[in-house]
């Protein structure tokens, strides 16, 4: 990266102090004998936040053109990479709504790779014909 902005290395400390945290909800859920609902919570909040400040990066990046030279910037769906945040968040409500489950309800995130594969090529068609109107 060429340069930086006082919000790319604040995105990127929100980053760090998530990962720095991730070992404390880490202990609790290993030493708790059971399911620790709060700490099933704030180990799948932690890692949501970890996914926030790294989609805040990329856009940051992206839109303050700090790509390195001869990267291309994203295809129009770059929004579809927030579906991972997306099923974070349905991954802790189920974890507070339904305690037993544990960290079961993160697997959900498994979900991220075919969705984005579906959105992709969903999108993708419909911004070709977009472009190929515009030129046309």
């Amino acid at each position: 990266m060429a340069s930086s902005t006082p919000a790319l290395v604040n995105a990127n400390l929100l980053w760090l102090a998530a990962i720095v945290f991730l070992p404390v909800p880490t202990v609790l859920i290993v030493d708790v004998p059971g399911h620790d609902p709060l700490a099933s919570a704030a180990y799948v909040a932690t890692v949501r936040v970890a996914e926030i400040a790294t989609r805040i990066q990329e856009q940051i990046i992206v839109r303050s053109n700090l790509l390195e030279p001869g990267v291309q910037r994203p295809a129009v769906f770059f929004w579809a990479d927030w579906i991972t945040v997306i099923l974070t968040f349905v991954a802790l409500v189920l974890v507070i709504v339904l305690p037993v489950l544990g960290l079961y309800p993160l697997l959900i995130l498994l979900l991220s790779r075919p969705l984005n594969w579906l959105i992709g090529r969903t999108v993708r068609p419909a911004v070709s014909r977009a472009n190929a109107a515009s030129r046309g």
